[in-house]
């Protein structure tokens, strides 16, 4: 069974053969799923702002300065703080790949 990742360089190949000229079609397709997927990851970043909104108020402290804290052992074990970590990893990703789906492309 192929990847997705497979399926999108049978792609590539088929648009380096063809100089790019895709359909119509092909072209409206791959339109709507970029927009598709910023839209599902632009709701996910809200969502996960939000939650770290709740945690910077209740322990009056920006999630960046946070993070750093937790990660060098400073703050204990409560489970809020592993949550609160996850959640920032997990926002910081989120916004590397909205960024990657937003940029264009470099010129070859």
């Amino acid at each position: 069974m192929m990847t997705t990742l497979d399926k999108v360089r049978l792609f590539e190949r088929y648009l380096e053969l063809t100089q790019g000229n895709a359909d119509r079609t092909l072209d409206a397709v791959l339109d709507k799923l970029l927009e598709r997927k910023r839209s599902e990851l632009a709701r996910h970043h809200e969502e996960m702002r939000a939650e770290l909104v709740a945690f910077e108020k209740q322990y009056a402290m920006a999630s960046s300065v946070f993070f750093d804290k937790f990660e060098r052992g400073e703050l204990g074990d409560a489970i809020d703080f592993f949550d609160w970590s996850a959640t920032w990893q997990m926002y910081n990703n989120v916004l590397k790949y909205l960024h990657a789906l937003s940029s264009e492309p470099a010129a070859t």
